[in-house]
């Protein structure tokens, strides 16, 4: 271990026990000796988009304790094969779960003491953004002059709500793109003039401009329009998370449906997270087929998306939109109701692969995940099935999570899919303990 790495390992303050785990690897802490256990921690810069590494085997002594999130028995946990996080430029080590006796800690945020040991390897990871470990930096907004201050705040507290909820992963950028013409070219230069500062800059201006200015003019049409489009856009061969937007009408007080606006920036976000899972050195299409089918890929991000809204705005964690708050429920029987009028209408529905081929059973991506779902726990896949995704490829991480094959599970949806509503929607968290009354009202939809 060279003198640099010492010296940034050193930073990290984490030793432990022997492994106390039920099968995962996790932070282990032993309190009489005050050694932390590290089995795995990914060390960078989370401001830029390149020069991360992944350390293992580090045993540390702990500084100061910054944070400490929740606290669970050790019994009743679902652990996690997720890496430490350690910013360099903070020197902070975030801790996704840390076990102390018969305790399972989340989210501890520490700084380093000693470096005790290190016996593991070093990996360079390239970016933080796509190492699986989570960020504690600021996420980075911009927004063309035109779009209104009250959008872009209730825009912000969506994104923040979301990597609250689901964990931070970043860098990250989120670029909203308004209706005006007028300064279109240059928030696309900006967007350029930042890769010189927190990436790898493009050759020429001209050449990032031909990259992103395309899509960008889309995104003034659609907000010139008042249509409404996001979208988690592909730059992870740069090494960020990358968000674009049309002015989210969504929001407006006006709309029918202002009550689920939140969900439009929790499901770009949950996008963010399936990517960050996923190393930026893989090329295109092994990213595509390591995230898996896109009936799954918009499934999940649709289906969490919107348990996450209603669960935060029913403890409290997110504000409710002009004193409505998000009728899980009620939008879940009229997206199944369009659902079974899709998958009647074809001769033979199936579950799309591809984006092409998902459009004919578009709703019905959410309740095949929702089946899935049903058979463990809802956040099996933040806890276990994307952390093991790049180590063992779709399909095996599919068996591993779900206990059968996706073969499998397609007969399973299809057969799902002849059943009546009221079948069909009790696989919905919570929908247990609605009254008949409140049952009845949501079933009068169909």
């Amino acid at each position: 271990m060279d003198t640099r790495s010492f010296k940034t390992a050193s930073l990290l303050v984490v030793v432990s026990l022997p492994l106390i785990s039920k099968t995962f690897a996790v932070d282990t802490f032993d309190p009489a000796t005050g050694i932390l256990r590290v089995p795995r921690v990914v060390v960078g810069d989370w401001r830029l988009t390149w020069g991360a590494q992944e350390y293992t085997e580090i045993k540390l002594t702990v500084d100061e304790v910054v944070s400490v999130g929740q606290t669970t028995l050790l019994d009743e946990t679902d652990l996690t094969i997720r890496p430490d996080t350690f910013d360099t430029s903070l020197n902070q080590l975030l801790i996704p779960q840390v076990i102390v006796g018969s305790d399972v800690y989340a989210d501890v945020v520490i700084t380093i003491g000693e470096l005790i040991s290190f016996t593991g390897t070093i990996t360079e990871v390239g970016s933080p953004a796509y190492s699986q470990a989570r960020s504690l930096q600021p996420f980075y907004y911009s927004y063309s002059d035109d779009v209104p201050q009250n959008l872009r705040e209730l825009w912000e507290i969506g994104i923040e709500a979301a990597a609250k909820y689901f964990g931070r992963y970043g860098p990250l950028e989120l670029w909203m793109q308004g209706a005006s013409e007028e300064g279109l070219t240059s928030h696309i230069a900006k967007l350029c003039d930042r890769r010189k500062v927190i990436g790898k800059p493009y050759m020429t201006l001209e050449s990032c401009m031909s990259r992103w200015g395309e899509r960008f003019q889309y995104y003034q049409r659609k907000s010139a329009i008042s249509e409404w489009a996001a979208a988690y856009a592909w730059a992870f061969s740069e090494g960020y998370h990358l968000i674009i937007s049309a002015i989210p009408g969504y929001f407006e007080k006006e709309y029918i449906h202002q009550d689920r606006a939140f969900i439009g920036p929790f499901h770009e976000y949950y996008h963010a997270i399936q990517h960050a899972h996923v190393s930026h050195l893989t090329s295109h299409s092994q990213r595509s087929a390591i995230l898996g089918p896109k009936w799954f890929v918009e499934g999940v991000a649709g289906a969490l998306a919107d348990y996450a809204v209603m669960d935060m705005q029913s403890n409290g964690t997110l504000p409710l939109l002009d004193g409505r708050a998000y009728d899980f429920f009620d939008h879940q029987a009229q997206h199944l109701d369009l659902a079974r009028h899709q998958w009647q209408s074809l001769d033979d529905p199936k579950l799309g692969l591809t984006s092409e081929e998902m459009r004919p059973t578009f709703y019905s991506n959410s309740f095949a995940a929702w089946l899935l779902l049903s058979r463990t726990k809802v956040n099996i896949l933040e806890t276990t099935f994307y952390p093991n995704l790049m180590k063992k490829g779709w399909e095996q991480t599919f068996v591993d999570t779900f206990g059968m094959s996706s073969e499998d599970f397609y007969l399973l949806f299809a057969d799902y899919m002849t059943k009546e509503p009221e079948e069909q929607l009790a696989i919905m968290p919570g929908w247990d303990a609605l009254s008949r009354s409140e049952k009845d009202y949501y079933l009068s939809r169909f």
